[in-house]
C-alpha cells in the first residue's frame, strides 16, 4: 500500500513538474498584441463586442482566444468580461 502511495505521490510530483515547466515557456503577449492576435482570431471583431453578443457565440469565441494563447487574464483585459465567464467557457 505504502509504495503504491509513493508512485502515485511521484506521478503528481512529476506532473506538477512538467505544468510549472510549461507555464515557464510561455511567451508574454502586451496588451497590444492579445488585440491584434483576439482580432485576427475572431475575424476583424472587435473583442469588446463579445458582451454583447448572444452566450453561445460568445463561449465559443473565448475558447478560440483561449486557443490562441491568450491567458484568461488577457481575455479579461481586452473584452471586459469576468474571469468567471471566460473560465467557464468551454467547459
Amino acid at each position: 500500500m505504502r509504495n503504491a502511495r509513493k508512485r502515485s505521490n511521484r506521478a503528481s510530483l512529476a506532473s506538477s513538474a512538467e505544468a510549472i515547466q510549461e507555464r515557464s515557456h510561455r511567451i508574454r503577449l502586451t496588451d497590444a498584441e492579445a488585440r491584434n492576435i483576439a482580432g485576427d482570431v475572431l475575424g476583424g471583431v472587435d473583442p469588446t463586442t463579445l458582451r454583447q453578443t448572444e452566450r453561445s457565440e460568445r463561449e465559443a469565441a473565448l475558447v478560440r482566444l483561449k486557443d490562441a494563447g491568450l491567458s484568461v487574464r488577457q481575455i479579461q483585459r481586452i473584452t471586459g468580461l469576468s474571469l468567471g465567464t471566460i473560465s467557464n467557457a468551454g467547459r
